[in-house]
């Protein structure tokens, strides 16, 4: 888990809080795991080009057509 892996990095740092966490696209997502599974440390959170849902359409296509190819 990446940002569990972030916590502990700003825990070594002596970071409590987070004032801002802002993110684009993966950054993003990381930015609301920071905000749903770490509110207490995480203030506010600009997630852009990323949304909270399961992946649908063209995306989710490549995704099965990736993971098939693989196997």
């Amino acid at each position: 888990d990446l940002v569990a892996g972030q916590a502990r990095v700003l825990e070594a740092l002596g970071v409590k809080r987070l004032r801002l966490t802002i993110g684009t696209s993966m950054g993003g997502m990381h930015a609301w795991l920071w905000a749903t599974r770490r509110p207490e440390q995480a203030g506010a959170v600009l997630a852009l080009a990323a949304l909270p849902q399961k992946p649908a359409g063209l995306n989710a296509l490549w995704r099965v057509a990736s993971a098939q190819a693989l196997r």
